[in-house]
Order: C-alpha cells, then sequence, then structure tokens
C-alpha cells in the first residue's frame, strides 16, 4: 500500500475547483469588460492597403500552434470539469463518447505542439524582448480603459508578458508534462507522473486564462480582422505620413500594387 494517490487526490481536486472558478470569473469579466468598453473598431474605414506585418512561415507557425492549442485546451477542459459539468446535461452515454474522443485527441494532438511551439518561440522571441518604451506602455495601461493609442513596437509590453508566461513559460511546462504522461514508458515512477499531472493541470488553467482575454478581443474589431490577422495589418491612412520603411510589393504602375511590408515596424 502507498498513500501518495490519496495525496495526489488531495492536492488535485482544490486545484481544479478553483480553476473552475477561475475559469468562469474571466468569462464573465471579459463579458462584463465589453459590454462597458464596447467593440474596439478602426479610426475610420479601411483602405484596401494590406502591410505584410508577419511572413509566412511566421503565420504557418502561429496558426498551427492556435489550432493545437485550441484543441487541447478544449479537450483538457472536457477531461478536467466534463464530469462535474457535462455529464449532468448531456448523460453518461454521450459524455463517455465525448470523453473519449477528448482524451484520444489530447493525446495525439500533444506531440503536434511539442513540434511547433518551440519553434514559434525561437520566431518571435526577439521581437518580444522587453525595452525602454514598454514600461510606458504600461504606465498607461496600453489605452485599455481609456481608448487612446500608447506607441509600442511590433508586440506591445502586455503582447510580451504573454508570450513569456504563456507560450515559454507554461508552454514548455505543459510539453514536458505532457510527454511524461503520454509516454509512461520511459520507467517513470507513479509519483512523478502524479507530480507531472498536478504540473500539467495549472500550467494549462493559466495557459488558458491567459489567453482567453486578448484572443478573443480580436473578434469584435471588425468583418476583416481574420484576413487582416493572416496577411497583414490594415492601417487608416497610408499617405504622406506612412512610414519610409514601407516597400512597394506591387507592380510597378499597377493600380492594385497597394500591398507593403513594413516588418518590424509598429502597425
Amino acid at each position: 500500500m502507498q498513500s501518495q494517490g490519496q495525496t495526489w487526490r488531495a492536492l488535485r481536486v482544490p486545484l481544479v475547483t478553483l480553476g473552475g472558478f477561475l475559469f468562469a470569473l474571466a468569462l464573465v469579466v471579459l463579458g462584463a469588460f465589453y459590454l462597458w468598453r464596447g467593440p474596439i473598431t478602426v479610426h475610420g474605414a479601411p483602405t484596401g492597403r494590406l502591410i505584410e506585418r508577419f511572413t509566412a512561415v511566421e503565420r504557418y507557425v502561429h496558426w498551427t500552434v492556435a489550432i493545437t492549442f485550441t484543441v487541447l485546451g478544449v479537450t483538457g477542459l472536457i477531461l478536467t470539469f466534463g464530469k462535474a459539468v457535462l455529464l449532468p446535461l448531456i448523460g453518461y452515454t454521450l459524455f463517455s463518447w465525448l470523453a473519449t474522443l477528448a482524451k484520444f485527441l489530447h493525446n495525439f494532438v500533444g506531440p503536434i505542439l511539442a513540434v511547433v511551439l518551440p519553434i514559434m518561440i525561437v520566431l518571435f522571441m526577439g521581437e518580444n524582448l522587453f525595452r525602454k518604451g514598454d514600461w510606458a506602455w504600461l504606465k498607461r495601461g496600453g489605452g485599455m480603459l481609456t481608448g487612446e493609442h500608447v506607441p509600442s513596437g511590433k508586440a506591445n509590453a502586455g503582447q510580451k508578458i504573454l508570450f513569456w508566461i504563456m507560450a515559454v513559460g507554461c508552454g514548455l511546462a505543459l510539453i514536458v508534462t505532457g510527454l511524461i504522461l503520454d509516454f509512461p514508458n520511459f520507467d517513470q515512477t507513479r509519483a512523478t507522473m502524479q507530480v507531472a499531472n498536478v504540473i500539467h493541470l495549472v500550467a494549462g488553467l493559466i495557459a488558458i486564462l491567459s489567453a482567453v482575454r486578448p484572443h478573443l478581443s480580436r473578434l469584435d474589431r471588425h468583418a476583416g480582422s481574420a484576413r487582416r490577422h493572416a496577411y497583414g495589418v490594415r492601417r487608416r491612412n497610408l499617405g504622406p505620413r506612412a512610414p519610409r520603411v514601407l516597400v512597394q510589393r506591387g507592380k510597378r504602375g499597377s493600380p492594385g500594387g497597394t500591398a507593403a511590408c513594413a516588418r518590424g515596424h509598429p502597425a
């Protein structure tokens, strides 16, 4: 007989309960903020001109991470809270199918994240190093409450904090502990897997809570937001005040040659 299972259960159950309340609270706060602040729109009508903010490789890697993280987040929430939340609503038969599907998706999609997330960290690490101007952005809250535009680099201070907490800290912790739990054939002890399970739970909840606010807030900007995020950033005006680093990418003399590249320039 060993008491480690009871110790693991005594530690895990309160964490799951606390995590559930925090997740629900985050959704309530986000909804309240949206009702108070309203949609975040662009200043003026879109010009139709596009600036390439991220390369094709950066976009493909980011979307791969985003899709795999979403699948893992949803399935992880089902496996963690499904018995308490979904089972009373949908019954044993449907929940058993849903939980089985969630388990298989979680186990097989996890290794994909283990490959692409380190690539994304390397690609975006240089843009997320903290610089002097970030403190001014933090002091003004990024204009989130006032609606003012606070100057920043390609990534603002809030995005940098999320990058280091969510992608680097929680992401790498999830990968290491996930591989320990996914492949129990490398002589891991029961105690090692129990510790990995608790760390995986905490890191996953922090990562999901960190991802909810900044990513859901992008959904209300305007109808072209998905295309803008995928192909570049629309600017309200590319007239005389446009940055000189813009590089014309269209054919010379063609009326459609309006896309420009401003890598490294705030957009």
